[in-house]
């Protein structure tokens, strides 16, 4: 009898090592919940998975998802831009997305709104671009930065393309993140810039890690090495 609770035991004990996977995770990032969108073929991103990740999305009018204005499935991006035909003018959507690598699906995220514009899609549109550097080289990772102007927009990472934004003057701001132990010095060409219709703009978060060294002090007495104490001073950037 013993031995067979054992054997049954070690049987569970594999059987849960089969069942038990590492959970696959999907998180919604833009449109902001409860925002509206600048156009009825608005870009939606969301973060999370890994390489071999594909994703499903589904937009609907109404939160229990009844009613489906979009599914798509096998999405590899982080990013889907609905195509034009499928929202409605001055209309409420959900949304959610949900992972799958391999065999393992995550939960479905929970769901967003977004709001469309009344009317048709702006017909001034271009794009505005944010990237960033680090010590004068391309940097691509995490960093929290708002977009204002006539599409106000905050994101997470760099770099990223808000495409067929109204045109006019537009601001980034930087809020916090991007390289380890890294300070942003500068936005370029500047913080804030015109986007024409059809044309783009380009801001470049620029940081630095500075560089450092050290300042050894020795002492000699008659020409020979010595060692011992000794009060003296040391003036510059660290004194």
């Amino acid at each position: 009898m013993r031995r067979c609770l054992t054997v049954f035991l070690l049987f569970a004990i594999l059987l849960a090592g089969c069942i038990i996977q590492p959970s696959v995770t999907v998180s919604l990032a833009s449109p902001q919940n409860g925002s509206t969108v600048v156009s009825l073929t608005p870009t939606l991103t969301w973060g999370g998975g890994g390489s071999t990740t594909t994703y499903r999305l589904m937009v609907a009018q109404d939160s229990n998802f009844q009613n489906i204005a979009v599914d798509v499935n096998n999405i590899g991006d982080l990013s889907y831009s609905i195509p034009a035909g499928n929202l409605k003018a001055s209309t409420t959507y959900y949304w959610k997305v949900i992972a799958r690598d391999g065999g393992q699906y995550s939960d479905w995220t929970p769901a967003w709104s977004f709001n469309t514009p009344g009317g048709d899609t702006p017909t001034s549109t271009g794009t505005v671009r944010v990237s960033a550097t680090l010590n004068g080289s391309p940097w691509s990772g995490s960093v929290n930065y708002s977009l204002s102007g006539p599409f106000p927009d905050t994101d997470n990472s760099v770099p990223w393309d808000f495409k067929n934004v109204p045109t006019g003057t537009y601001t980034v701001t930087y809020n916090y993140g991007g390289p380890t132990n890294a300070t942003l010095t500068s936005i370029s060409p500047q913080p804030s810039q015109d986007l024409s219709q059809g044309g783009s703009v380009h801001f470049v978060l620029n940081f630095s890690q500075k560089s450092s060294s050290s300042i050894t002090v020795n002492a000699t007495l008659n020409g020979s090495p010595w060692s011992g104490n000794i009060s003296y001073a040391l003036s510059g950037p660290f004194g």
